[in-house]
């Protein structure tokens, strides 16, 4: 079809760096991700750079960063820094009681290890969390690169009677590895916005302009490595973007487009922009299969599953996303009817679920931690690995991974098998019902 060759040629012309097949492996499961997590930290060599929304302080959290300051004692040229969101740092979890901050204990555990220099800085995207947050994704342990939408804590790393399933990939490939730091050097550790957490003599005020000044500069700012454009084999693009009209946007875009048969989709929250709804019904209206995979509402994290009075705002956020999801399945049952629709609803016991990716025609494979919703879309930065594989040296692996995460789904075949607002505990249905009144909806779906 004229129109996905189009879109396809400018997935082809992108930059590429050449992968090896057997140094790409992924992880299934939580505790794999913590195993391997450790291992590696303990391997490294000469450099650690940890890029993710945010660090906390549970037993996690602890013992991983107890095992950086172990490398970094036993190689003190190693070089080892942490990137968080500044603003999540500054505030515990929804429902915790607990008045210490991330920040508290990272200056704390710096106090007590005063001799052993590991920087944890926080990153503003925007002066209010709602706004935008540093959501980058990446641990880079000397030319390895483990990516997952994951966390650290206890939640993302199974030490808990429940987890928070994602994705994971081991990556080894210096090129990868070199242009993720690269970005971290060029852009945010010199960013004058930027906070070191854990050293109470760098602590700044954060003023607004140098955070206007920073998300300027990273709306155009992009990923620079050698590689090869044309190139026809296995290779990675790596990518990242803030902003409605960024790279990666634009290149997510321009996947759905270049479907020729089928499209697959994984998100853990079902808020879709416009511009890539229209995108999937123009793949539907040309006959291309399109899977959405997304969480059920009691596997979100926002869930509520103790019917208490510690009821928070945020516990209406499920319920949202599924009454979008519903809406969608409405305007869209006549192709669920004819089976170029498939909508998977994941949920296992009380795990929570964060998975997000998109797969193209077995050939494109997208590791992002892009949740395909409006705010990621214009508020968070972003970022993925493309994977092109051509030759389907990875479909085992691909296949593999959609396995597990399938393991867990149920096809909804009708919008009527999704509950509506009258089907809701009274406290959210009330909650819902006012919001609904004062039109204060249209704003919180852009923000959620």
């Amino acid at each position: 079809m004229k129109i996905s060759n189009y879109y396809k040629q400018y997935l082809i012309n992108l930059l590429k760096i050449p992968q090896s097949s057997n140094k790409i492996r992924t992880l299934f499961s939580p505790t794999d991700f913590n195993k391997e997590l450790i291992y590696s930290i303990g391997k490294a060599r000469f450099r650690i750079y940890i890029v993710l929304l945010y660090f906390d302080c549970d037993r996690s959290g602890r013992l991983i960063l107890d095992t950086l300051y172990k490398a970094k004692k036993n190689y003190c040229n190693l070089d080892i820094v942490i990137i968080v969101d500044l603003n999540r740092a500054k505030r515990n979890r929804f429902g915790n009681s607990n008045t210490v901050t991330n920040i508290d204990w990272y200056y704390y555990i710096a106090q007590i290890n005063s001799d052993i220099e590991i920087p944890i800085y926080g990153i503003p995207i925007s002066n209010k969390e709602y706004l935008g947050v540093f959501h980058l994704k990446g641990f880079i342990i000397d030319n390895k690169v483990i990516y997952s939408g994951a966390n650290i804590n206890d939640v993302y790393l199974e030490k808990l009677n429940y987890c928070r399933y994602d994705r994971y990939r081991i990556i080894k490939n210096k090129l990868l590895a070199d242009a993720l730091v690269y970005y971290i050097k060029q852009y945010l550790l010199t960013a004058k916005a930027i906070n070191r957490l854990n050293n109470i003599n760098d602590k700044k005020v954060i003023i607004n302009s140098n955070i206007y000044t920073l998300r300027k500069t990273l709306k155009t700012a992009n990923y620079h490595y050698l590689g090869t454009i044309n190139y026809n084999k296995l290779s990675i693009i790596p990518l990242v973007g803030l902003g409605r009209h960024n790279l990666l946007n634009k290149t997510i875009y321009h996947l759905i487009y270049s479907a020729q048969k089928k499209i697959i989709l994984c998100t853990p929250y079902f808020n879709i922009p416009n511009i890539l709804f229209n995108s999937i019904v123009d793949a539907l209206n040309l006959g291309i299969v399109v899977e959405i995979i997304v969480s059920d509402k009691i596997a979100s994290d926002f869930y509520a599953h103790k019917k208490n009075d510690n009821f928070h705002i945020v516990n209406i956020i499920p319920y949202l996303y599924e009454i979008n999801l519903r809406k969608i399945m409405i305007k869209l049952q006549n192709y669920i009817n004819h089976g170029y629709l498939i909508i998977k609803i994941w949920k296992n016991q009380y795990n929570s679920f964060h998975m997000k990716g998109i797969w193209i025609d077995n050939e494109w494979c997208m590791l992002t931690s892009n949740n395909f919703n409006i705010r990621s879309w214009q508020l968070d930065l972003e970022n993925a690995l493309l994977i092109y594989d051509p030759q389907q040296f990875l479909i085992k692996e691909n296949n593999a991974e959609l396995s597990n995460i399938n393991n867990y789904t149920k096809l909804i075949k009708h919008y009527n098998d999704i509950q509506t607002i009258a089907d809701y505990p009274i406290k959210i249905r009330n909650l819902i019902n006012r919001i609904k009144k004062i039109n204060l909806d249209k704003i919180i779906k852009f923000l959620i």
